[in-house]
């Protein structure tokens, strides 16, 4: 039997491990993270050194004895994607030793058995099923997480933080932000980059994207409804479908009230308890609503893997099996089985990732679903995250006069007052 030390192919794992998988980000916020940290893979492995063998020890096992194989090249019996392994020691899981056999080339002491090639442990693609705020792929022993929050998007209002009963006020949907992540790991695996054993892998990225899906946003004001003119009874409606504009065109979209926010009609926190609303009284009852936009999220995996790149046939036998010699291919001019398979290793690349699917995510909280076709089934993810900008009465947002944003966050307030002699404009002007 030849020596399997110079193209040795990593050993077959007991144990496969399964990385769990999350989703896009956290509900509110803006930020964007991201971590690598070690874990366990359920599973126990040889290294590829002639004499030395590297044996990890991982937390499903804990008692008993594993066998453990090394992979010895394709099946005998040629069947696509079968690979022969040879039992080569056991590894007791209580004491966390590995007894290596002794020499065994040349010998019938070998256990041979035939099983799938690729047991899948060096990369479990992201099955990206489970909601805990990250995503998380495993690679080796190592997990990368990303976490993209929920981007922002912007709502122009005029006028803000207060407006008058029965007096038009402006709203402009003027755009959406994106966000995302990305961790790396340099290299993993049994050897180095400079000298790497099959398997062994080096430029591992992780990376998690959310886009705004569609180019609208939904507005949700309790009590308000669509202008009509000037005095005129307002159309209640309280939700509204805002279009994407550019940020200087005139608001396509303008409500009104027809009552203050009033405690009796529905109003909710006072401006003193609300950041931002410091140019109204503190005992200012508010009307608290919402904005949302429909968003998309995408991951992408790209890593390099020492790997087969080409297989040449070599002239002696693979092993030996009853003291006969097992031949697995014909060599250049021979007419009969007289030669063995040998391996051609370089870096590959590979790469995996798409859209993430909402309608499959487990644990999502349902406000974060959106189902934009109305088909049931959801097919983006809702941001609740807005910025309020306040425009000057030409639409521009830029006057130094009138300009002041306020933070990103899941609430719109709003204020609205009964009489009608104030003006409104004034920044600092109390109800």
């Amino acid at each position: 039997m030849r020596r399997y030390s110079k193209f040795f192919v990593a050993a077959l794992f007991v144990f496969v491990a399964v990385f769990t998988t999350t989703t896009v980000a956290k509900a509110s916020g803006g930020q964007i993270s991201s971590e690598t940290t070690g874990t366990g893979g359920d599973c126990v492995y040889t290294g590829g050194g002639e004499t030395e063998k590297v044996v990890e020890r991982l937390s499903s096992c804990t008692t008993g004895t594993v066998n453990v194989y090394q992979k010895f090249g394709p099946a005998e019996s040629g069947e696509d994607g079968m690979c022969t392994y040879g039992l080569v020691g056991t590894f007791d899981c209580e004491t966390n030793t590995f007894t290596q056999f002794g020499e065994y080339e040349g010998t019938d002491e070998v256990d041979f058995v035939d099983a799938p090639c690729d047991y899948n442990y060096r990369y479990r693609s992201c099955e990206v099923n489970k909601w805990t705020g990250k995503l998380i792929c495993g690679f080796w022993k190592w997990n990368l997480a990303v976490q993209a929050g929920l981007p922002c998007a912007t709502l122009d209002i005029e006028p803000y933080p207060v407006t008058l009963v029965r007096w038009p006020t402006y709203l402009r949907f003027s755009g959406a932000g994106s966000s995302s992540s990305s961790a790396a790991i340099g290299f993993v695996g049994r050897g180095t980059v400079d000298h790497p054993l099959p398997g062994d892998q080096k430029d591992i990225r992780l990376v998690l994207s959310v886009h705004p899906l569609a180019p609208q946003m939904q507005v949700y004001l309790p009590r308000a409804g669509y202008y009509q003119g000037d005095g005129q009874h307002c159309t209640e409606a309280q939700m509204f479908s805002l279009p994407l504009q550019n940020s200087s065109s005139p608001p396509r979209t303008v409500i009104c009230w027809n009552v203050p926010s009033h405690p009796a009609a529905g109003a909710g926190p006072l401006a003193g308890g609300i950041s931002g609303m410091d140019e109204l009284a503190s005992d200012f009852p508010l009307f608290d609503g919402w904005a949302r936009v429909p968003y998309t999220a995408e991951w992408h995996a790209a890593y390099w893997e020492w790997d087969v790149v080409e297989r040449n046939c070599v002239l002696g036998p693979a092993r030996y099996k009853d003291g006969k010699p097992v031949y697995e291919c014909k060599t250049t001019g021979s007419t009969w089985q007289n030669g063995h398979w040998e391996n051609i290793y370089d870096w590959k690349k590979h790469t995996d990732g798409g859209a993430i699917d909402p309608a499959v995510i487990e644990g999502i909280p349902s406000g974060l679903l959106a189902d934009l076709n109305g088909d049931g089934r959801p097919d983006a993810f809702w941001s609740y995250n807005v910025r309020i900008r306040r425009m000057d009465e030409t639409w521009n947002v830029h006057n130094p006069v009138y300009h002041r944003e306020w933070e990103c966050r899941p609430h719109v307030y709003f204020a609205v007052r009964e009489g009608q002699t104030q003006s409104i404009y004034f920044p600092n002007a109390s109800p």
